[in-house]
């Protein structure tokens, strides 16, 4: 692996080198077909045939799932945000014990209280953690859907970026499915909210119940804004926002 220092940057192929982003550097490597043909036939390689192919299922599920969020995780997200998913879905995969290996699966490791209990509390922007931006306590109610933060006071309970003026809340319940392709998600309507607001109770609401069988996610997003002449503007430097995965059931 060698890297890449250069004013233009790209990923894939160009003859018989590969670019690529690992850890958000940009290396190069040299293609090997022969070494990938051992690799697919040879009886030496099975385990490495295992791994690269519950690699494959963790990085499709990953990609899959923050498409069904796209809305949300565009406006809060950090450059190593595939990567930290990647491996926490492996984690999650590996508590497959029903799969043999080489064909374990991220829905039947969330099968387990151990993998709902890692998926829980994921941070979409590892920039801005919940933890870092909201000092208030908040529940969740699996029947409604509904995300309550009880006698909320924006001025001491939320930290502000510089020159923000007004933050944005919304909920979100997602029913996700084995392939989250095939997942429902709906989302409550929007609140938006001075800094200088008083003391209240907020709650997110979605506007329909999701149906279906697999797990429950109730995430919880945050945008800033700054408000200037009678018009809002978010920031055009989005570090701050938060996606958070708050309860998974």
């Amino acid at each position: 692996m060698a890297r890449v220092k250069s004013i233009i940057h790209f990923e894939g192929s160009l003859e018989d080198l590969v670019f690529y982003r690992l850890n958000g550097i940009h290396c190069v490597r040299r293609k090997d077909g022969m070494q990938g043909e051992r690799i697919k036939n040879n009886p030496n390689f099975e385990r490495t045939r295992e791994n690269n192919s519950e690699f494959g299922h963790c990085s499709a599920y990953g990609k899959s799932l923050r498409n069904v969020i796209l809305p949300l995780v565009s406006k809060a997200k950090d450059d190593r945000l595939v990567s930290r998913m990647q491996r926490l879905l492996g984690s999650i995969k590996d508590l497959d014990s029903v799969s043999p290996r080489g064909q374990r699966k991220v829905w039947r490791g969330l099968e387990t209280t151990e993998g709902r209990r890692l998926l829980k509390g994921f941070d979409f922007n590892g920039n801005a953690t919940l933890g870092s931006v909201l000092k208030a306590n908040w529940t969740v109610d699996p029947e409604s859907g509904s995300i309550l933060i009880s006698g909320f006071d924006p001025g001491r309970e939320l930290v502000f970026p510089e020159g923000a003026t007004h933050v944005r809340f919304q909920g979100a319940l997602l029913h996700l499915d084995s392939e989250p392709g095939s997942s429902v998600i709906a989302y409550s309507e929007p609140a938006i909210i001075p800094a200088s607001a008083s003391v209240m109770d907020l709650e997110l609401v979605p506007n329909v119940i999701p149906e279906g069988d697999g797990r429950k996610l109730f995430l919880l997003s945050l945008s800033f804004f700054q408000e200037m002449n009678g018009e809002r503007y978010p920031f055009k430097n989005e570090k701050r926002n938060v996606l958070h995965i708050l309860e998974v059931l």
